[in-house]
């Protein structure tokens, strides 16, 4: 993907086209890189970089995080010193004749290669040496190891220096902006958002500002001695850049963003991109921005939206009702809550989302095949879970069964297809998996993961499914890590989080790793209240199943639990020792709407 400079998508960088592809991913305190998903990496506080089609990994290095080097980034634009012709001068900033708006963009003259004459270079700033890889990402920057900025800034003679004169042309080889640009973007990391104040200024109107983060307007707030103000990654203050053939109206903070214009009045809105706030690295979202502070779950506990519930009469007959109410108010109706939307709005009772709800209820907590196949893997659905797909066993109704990338036995994880041998009441079925956005957690975050028991001489289940997490349930619950679940998770009638069998498990780990789900979890994620983070993608991480390994001897109680690294393999655990958990909800399909 390639952005025109006119469209001035304020980026570290632009992945969205490659984002659910494999690239280098630098893990903490590694030197050498491995090759995994945007997804996956930026979960284990990982460090991506995308990698052109065909690049061997093995020649890609790894930053050293003790080094420095040269930073571009908007954070240093108006307060690092710049280089003019091999003179040094202090940066001009974001406005005026000699600054960043008015001298960046083809219409400056700024090219990305080598360029001779006097009308090279533009704009200079924003540049700083001697500082780390950490800060430097801290600062959403890009960053030269080893390289002084000078080399992207000073003038070079092209002929003899005679007395320390040159007798030649003077040039710039390279120019700040061939650094504050990255593959796969020509977006320069040095534009700034907007930070509106309000009342600021005199009189009491609202202040536009530059600002380059959510905590730079907040200082910029603090100056004017104002209490409210809004900082907006995808806008900019007015009078707008000259290179732009639409200038905003003056002192209007609101106006949404306007990319692309040709230069004879055609002007379209493009998509607004927005940074994900695990990376600082700007994806598209949505078509309206959303102020930062709309993006806490918190900002939307007193929000109302559509509730659907069933009330008794006093005839002693019952009807769903929908009704707007907050998420609390709904959980005492023991309703399901329908949330929000991808703009962060709340649903109406006639809004698809709500409907999906009701019939669900109508089906008594089971999904038809056609409101099935309207959904894709990794979306939120029912407002529960994230959709991980359709499940069956090989049976002479589904065929060869779902794929799963697991381990009938122990060991390595490779493709393989289910198959019933429990003959369970479910036999025969096909299930709707949802995923949980989060590892389960019991009062508080435990890194560690949670034994299914620390009693070693409890009684292990006496039978066990590969596939039926309804069956095993019903034979664990004498386990401790059972009875947190049902208490932390189940208070709502119409949830049955469960631990997902081992077959599942791998249907999960085979589905999760597939395009549709990690786009639908990432770049088109809808649901910007309920992110989803992906499991741990370890080869040392195990996660829980429900499928208990039965011994015939009644001799150490163990169960099976599966790994989600790239060499995933499936094992044997004693059940008081401590793995992680993802819970999963498995609904019934059914063919026909009752």
């Amino acid at each position: 993907m390639s952005i025109q400079h006119k469209s001035r998508i304020r980026s570290v960088a632009d992945y969205s086209d490659i984002i659910s592809f494999n690239g280098a991913c630098c893990y903490p305190n590694s030197s050498n890189p491995k090759e995994e998903y945007y997804n996956t990496c930026i979960s284990g506080n990982g460090i991506w970089y995308p990698l052109e089609e065909g690049s061997d990994i093995t020649n890609f290095a790894c930053p050293d995080i003790g080094a420095t080097g040269c930073c571009c980034a908007c954070k240093f634009v108006g307060s690092s010193v710049s280089w003019n012709w091999g003179e040094e001068k202090e940066d001009p900033g974001f406005r005026g004749a000699s600054g960043f708006f008015e001298n960046w963009g083809d219409d400056a003259g700024c090219k990305n290669n080598e360029i001779t004459g006097l009308d090279y270079p533009c704009y200079q700033g924003g540049l700083k040496d001697n500082v780390t890889f950490c800060e430097c990402s801290d600062a959403g920057g890009v960053w030269a190891e080893g390289i002084p900025c000078s080399h992207y800034t000073g003038a070079t003679c092209d002929g003899d220096v005679i007395d320390g004169v040159c007798n030649g042309m003077m040039y710039v080889r390279h120019s700040a902006q061939s650094l504050c640009t990255r593959a796969f973007s020509q977006d320069d990391v040095r534009w700034p958002g907007s930070c509106c104040s309000e009342g600021a200024g005199d009189g009491g109107i609202n202040v536009c500002d530059d600002a380059c983060s959510p905590k730079h307007c907040a200082e910029i707030r603090d100056g004017h001695g104002v209490i409210n103000a809004e900082f907006n990654s995808s806008k900019w203050c007015s009078p707008a850049p000259t290179t732009d053939p639409f200038p905003y109206e003056e002192s209007n903070c609101e106006e949404p963003l306007l990319v692309g214009g040709d230069g004879d009045g055609n002007h379209e809105s493009n998509t607004v991109y927005e940074i994900d706030p695990r990376t600082n690295v700007y994806i598209p979202k949505y078509s309206t921005p959303i102020p930062p502070s709309e993006r806490k779950y918190r900002s939307n506990y007193n929000k109302k939206s559509a509730c659907v519930y069933v009330q008794k009469n006093d005839s002693g007959s019952t009807e769903m009702i929908c009704s707007s109410m907050t998420k609390s108010q709904c959980d005492t109706k023991k309703g399901m809550f329908v949330g929000f939307n991808e703009e962060n709005q709340p649903f109406s009772c006639d809004s698809d989302a709500s409907t999906e709800i009701k019939t669900y209820l109508q089906n008594k907590q089971k999904i038809d095949s056609a409101t099935l196949s309207t959904w894709s893997p990794g979306e939120r659905r029912l407002n529960l879970g994230r959709f991980v797909g359709e499940m069956y066993l090989q049976d002479s109704n589904h065929g060869i069964g779902s794929r799963c990338y697991g381990n009938l036995k122990t060991g390595k994880s490779d493709i393989y297809y289910p198959v019933d041998n429990d003959n369970t009441k479910n036999s025969g079925k096909s299930f709707a998996v949802f995923i949980a956005d989060n590892d389960f957690q019991y009062r508080s975050f435990n890194e560690n993961g949670w034994a299914y028991d620390f009693n070693r001489n409890k009684e292990n289940a006496k039978d066990s499914s590969s596939w039926d997490s309804e069956f095993n349930t019903s034979h664990n619950r004498h386990f401790d890590l059972i009875k947190k679940v049902e208490k932390s998770y189940n208070k709502n009638p119409y949830h049955n989080w469960q631990v997902p069998p081992i077959d599942v498990l791998s249907f999960i780990k085979w589905q999760t790793n597939n395009n549709p789900f990690i786009e639908n979890t990432t770049t088109e994620d809808k649901y910007p209240n309920s992110k989803y983070k992906p499991m741990k993608s370890t080869n040392k991480d195990f996660y829980w199943s429900s499928t208990q390994y039965k011994s015939e001897e009644g001799g150490i109680k163990m169960a099976y639990c599966q790994s989600f690294g790239r060499d995933s393999s499936v094992a044997l655990s004693e059940i008081f020792k401590k793995r992680h958990l993802r819970l999963v909800m498995i609904i019934p399909i059914i063919q026909k709407q009752l």
